[in-house]
């Protein structure tokens, strides 16, 4: 049984049949000549394929572009192995397959409760010669022979410290797919074995490893002990050692973090990331109560809750001298207001839609503050309703305040007229 199910292996791998020049002229349809004197060496001795291969910098990375002569070769390798990536599991891959856009697959994560990211440090410089064609032999059914002539194709000489060096070649038209190969051949089938083992042990969590190039995440949601977490971190880095590989930029972002959102390729993962709920809830009702009572007293309220802040404005020994009072009040109240702008502003920048609230309310607080009759009307019923509608997440803050400036003026405006009925009805009476 277990020859039968290797022969069909054999039979169905692209690759299997390659032994030398002539099968794989066959197989990618150039003729041997062109493939032998590609892959061949120049009267100096060197290798053709090194003067085809020119260095280019990329975003400070280190890629080199092909030869029309040598890209040929490399882009009809593309066939083969893409036949190899789709005879294996490959859900976990959101890069370099066709069809597949990692944006829309992402969207399958959104929410989840950890997101573990790390990044395999030079992973296309530690690509060897060795590995590439250890996984044509094992994913390809390859003869050694065979995978060593296709890796003749898909390295570059470079140099590293004092000797040179055959690695994968970045920049390729095949790098990109053989990457993922090399990927799943040597840790992916390791890792996405210990997931499995780990989902058995704890069904009640949710576990879901991608890998786009070399940044690994592991999704984490459900019912998942943080030491899975932990565990998780120390298997890859023993698979990854014993591969030859090393890994680093290690970060676990909760769905809830306070300021940092789940970010891998540049698409936001966790629902929407905001400011902590108990922040967010002092800063508000400080704004309402400045609102709702006087800067003043909120000011005082704050400073006593928070007294390292008023170090600057002394209340003691002020004694019978008004003024002085009055300016140290004054410079309070600025510096409260300034404390709470700068509290609006941050959370505005985490959250949109927290910041909306809060700029109504602290928009309102200056605007009753510079109402000569403010402090008269924040008792009012029609003030106090119009102020309550800050909580409409859909209104802009000039509707907002536009609604409580109108609240005001029929607050004054009935205040008035009943001065005036008062006035005429004791004019009357007298």
């Amino acid at each position: 049984m277990k020859c039968q199910k290797y022969t069909e292996e054999v039979f169905d791998s692209p690759l299997s049949l390659v032994h030398g020049w002539d099968e794989l002229g066959a197989l990618l349809k150039i003729k041997t000549k062109y493939l032998s004197w590609v892959g061949g060496k120049d009267k100096n001795g060197s290798l053709r394929r090194n003067h085809m291969q020119h260095l280019v910098k990329v975003k400070g990375r280190d890629t080199y572009k092909s030869d029309t002569t040598l890209a040929r070769i490399q882009t009809a390798l593309n066939i083969p192995f893409d036949q190899i990536q789709d005879s294996f599991p490959h859900e976990h891959l959101l890069a370099y397959r066709k069809g597949v856009n990692y944006k829309k697959e992402l969207q399958k994560y959104l929410g989840r409760k950890y997101m573990v990211h790390c990044d395999i440090k030079g992973y296309f410089d530690n690509i060897s010669m060795r590995k590439i064609v250890k996984t044509l032999c094992a994913l390809g059914a390859m003869s050694e022979a065979g995978a060593k002539l296709i890796a003749r194709y898909c390295i570059v000489r470079r140099r590293q410290s004092d000797r040179w060096v055959h690695t994968l070649q970045q920049g390729s038209p095949c790098s990109a797919l053989l990457s993922n190969l090399v990927g799943y051949a040597l840790y992916d089938r390791d890792i996405l074995a210990w997931v499995a083992r780990k989902q058995k042990e704890y069904p009640r969590a949710s576990l879901e490893y991608v890998r786009y190039c070399d940044n690994l995440v592991l999704f984490v949601d459900g019912d998942a002990p943080l030491e899975l977490i932990k565990e998780y971190r120390q298997y890859v880095h023993v698979v990854m050692s014993r591969r030859g590989f090393q890994t680093h930029k290690w970060s676990v972002t909760p769905k809830n973090h306070p300021f940092r959102n789940q970010r891998f390729l540049g698409v936001v993962l966790n629902v929407k990331a905001r400011v902590d709920l108990e922040r967010f809830q002092r800063i508000r009702a400080a704004l309402f109560n400045a609102c709702r009572t006087s800067v003043t007293e909120a000011a005082n309220t704050y400073f006593s809750l928070y007294p390292f802040r008023a170090a600057e404005f002394p209340t003691e020994n002020v004694g019978e001298d008004r003024a002085v009072f009055a300016i140290t009040q004054h410079a309070r109240d600025e510096q409260f207001l300034s404390i709470m702008r700068g509290h609006v502003a941050y959370i505005d920048s985490v959250s949109k839609e927290q910041g909306s609230l809060l700029k109504k309310l602290f928009q309102a607080c200056v605007f009753l503050r510079e109402n000569p009759q403010g402090v008269s009307q924040r008792l009012a019923e029609p003030v106090f309703l119009a102020l309550k509608t800050y909580n409409r997440k859909v209104e802009s803050v000039e509707v907002f305040l536009e609604r409580l400036s109108s609240a005001c003026s029929r607050t004054r405006n009935s205040s008035e007229s009943l001065t005036q009925e008062n006035t005429g009805h004791w004019e009357s009476v007298l």
